[in-house]
């Protein structure tokens, strides 16, 4: 087991070493590396694979957080724990939050507590990673079957377009009436396929995120909309400038299509649909990880208490092919795209008085 230390203070680093060690028994090989400037840490990941960090959270002029973060942007996965010290429980919290896996208060370490908070990080982070190869191989399952499945709709649809191009020489209304079920149904299949494919491969993209603008790939969704806002007798009311992110630009506006598209078409019965986007002010304790907070809101039919949550998981439909056109993988292609920016989407809605969408991004 390979554990990188990093403390400004060797003698506080000895100390810690020397109690950890003694929480492993003989068997175990515990080998313990230390970084004094964090400025080396990067250096020190890049040279050899570690089995979990401990990161004391004082470190001369920057903080562990900052460190944290440095980290993150290289290694998401790695197993860290935060050193802190007694009455911090507010860092404690503000470490979790930005991806530490744990953490200990210093003056309390003993050696059991030391070596089963190494222990479980390394379990937790052993369990994510069996998470995340399953949750690639149903993707990569979802994208074959559907992939799969196009060539064989499309053969079906021709073959309806053929039985009604024939009819119309010797017209059959009963046969010709079956051939008009085949084309239709065949074409929401290839629809449905279609949105399956786009849920499967969202997120695959390894993409480098780079600097874009928010506002010009929002312009680009609400102009992809403007059939659909006009034929509805819409509106889209874009109130605020929202400036430039790191991200992947196609899916940004996909994202904005999504949810903008389900403001339209979600509307209540004899009123034409209004969507609203702006940018909203941050809260203190957002703003050190976020850059910005976009809220999206219509004036639709809501959606029950009960179900918000819900939205989000694939192929959930809250309303009939026959009321609303979709395939219940629209919010949850937003959420992976979300993901995907290591952002946060959730919902506020309350039936008969619309929904707000919020997004940090």
């Amino acid at each position: 087991m390979k554990i990188l230390i990093v403390d400004d203070n060797p003698a506080d680093y000895n100390l810690f070493k020397r109690t950890l060690v003694k929480g492993f028994s003989e068997s175990d090989e515990v080998n313990c590396f230390h970084v004094e400037d964090p400025q080396d840490v990067k250096n020190a990941l890049s040279e050899q694979q570690f089995d979990c960090i401990i990161l004391d959270y004082l470190l001369g002029i920057i903080t562990g957080l900052e460190v944290l973060a440095e980290i993150r942007s290289v290694d998401k996965t790695i197993p860290i724990i935060m050193l802190t010290g007694k009455g911090d429980e507010t860092v404690a919290v503000e470490a979790l939050q930005s991806g530490a896996s744990d953490y200990l208060v210093k003056n309390d370490v003993t050696p059991s507590s030391a070596a089963r908070a190494v222990n479980k990080a390394i379990e937790k982070k052993d369990l994510e990673l069996k998470f995340l190869d399953k949750k690639r191989e149903l993707e990569d399952f979802a994208y074959t079957a559907a992939h799969d499945l196009k060539a064989p709709l499309a053969i079906i649809n021709q073959t309806g377009q053929l039985i009604n191009m024939l009819l119309a020489k010797n017209p059959n209304p009963e046969i010709k009436e079956q051939a008009d079920v085949l084309v239709e149904v065949s074409m929401q299949m290839s629809k449905f396929v279609t949105e399956l494919l786009n849920y499967a491969k969202t997120g695959r993209s390894q993409k480098e995120l780079v600097s874009l603008s928010v506002d010009k790939q929002l312009a680009k969704a609400v102009s992809n909309l403007e059939t659909i806002t006009k034929n509805l007798g819409g509106s889209i009311n874009i109130e605020s400038t929202f400036g430039e992110i790191k991200g992947d630009s196609t899916a940004i506006m996909q994202l904005f299509q999504n949810l903008i598209s389900n403001g339209l078409k979600f509307s209540r019965p004899g009123e034409k649909p209004i969507v609203s986007i702006r940018n909203e002010a941050l809260k203190s304790s957002q703003s050190k990880k976020w850059r910005i907070k976009i809220v999206i809101e219509d004036n639709g039919a809501g959606i029950p208490a009960d179900k918000v949550k819900a939205v989000f998981s694939p192929l959930v439909r809250l309303h009939t092919h026959e009321d609303v056109e979709g395939s219940g993988l629209g919010l949850a292609i937003t959420k992976k795209i979300v993901s995907q920016h290591s952002g946060k989407i959730w919902i506020e809605s309350m039936v008969g008085e619309g929904t707000k969408v919020y997004i940090l991004l």
